[in-house]
């Protein structure tokens, strides 16, 4: 069924960063991320290769958020807000619903933490926490 489904990217919509004080220590990290329930699927009457069959792009809007602590005290340094859209084209002849939508949600979750981490890690790189990165794996350091 996911075969069906291609990756187009992801836009960010909205993000904020607070550095709440200077990092004294190594620290580790609150992260969650959660998909909207406003989830939308547009018809498009064109596709990139010009073909006059009509696509749809499925838009899923993400909310991902990070607290940074310091280790020994779990002091909050940083937060990082992010909302962001995961864009997918599904092919002509295949439908999605609700009860897909829900059963692929692990599939959608992957590329939501790979978009996250990619937008996190360039955002820490401009501020005095460059080089802190976020791991690439998908639990929670709570």
């Amino acid at each position: 069924m996911l075969h069906h489904v291609k990756y187009l990217g992801h836009e960010l919509t909205a993000s904020t960063f607070r550095l709440l004080q200077e990092p004294d220590n190594d620290g580790q990290y609150s992260y969650a991320i959660e998909a909207h329930d406003s989830v939308v699927i547009d018809e498009v009457t064109e596709d990139e290769e010009g073909a006059d069959s009509p696509v749809r792009h499925l838009t899923i809007p993400m909310t991902a958020t990070v607290k940074g602590l310091e280790a020994e005290t779990k002091t909050e340094v940083f937060d990082i807000a992010l909302n962001f859209q995961l864009r997918f084209e599904l092919a002509r002849d295949f439908s999605m619903d609700e009860d897909a939508l829900s059963e692929s949600s692990w599939f959608f979750m992957n590329f939501a933490h790979v978009a996250a981490k990619e937008m996190i890690d360039g955002m820490l790189s401009h501020t005095v926490l460059r080089g802190t990165f976020m791991p690439a794996h998908r639990r929670s350091a709570d």
